[in-house]
């Protein structure tokens, strides 16, 4: 009869202590000019709520590729220049 009833409460108790948590999302962007002057900027931004591991990985993946269009767009002048002198690379992950 324990057993029975420890199978039925044992996952009840794990909705209640969830995995979820805060987590921060740091990104690191490269900029890279062809004459060799490169730069690099940081930003570390707390996620809002309460999230898995893997959903707050995707997020920063979502945060890195935001990140990487919108210097693209910057540095392109919304795609109308396609010269290759610039580039930016963003590496974001939680932590």
């Amino acid at each position: 009869m324990k057993k029975v009833i420890s199978i039925f409460i044992l996952p009840i108790c794990f909705c209640f202590f969830s995995c979820k948590k805060y987590y921060n999302c740091r990104c690191n962007t490269t900029v890279l000019y062809k004459n060799g002057q490169d730069t690099y900027t940081s930003k570390n931004e707390k996620i809002k709520s309460k999230m898995t591991e893997k959903q707050a990985t995707d997020v920063c993946k979502k945060e890195a590729k935001t990140i990487n269009q919108t210097y693209q767009n910057l540095l392109t002048n919304n795609g109308n220049y396609q010269g290759n002198t610039i580039s930016a690379s963003t590496i974001c992950s939680i932590e």
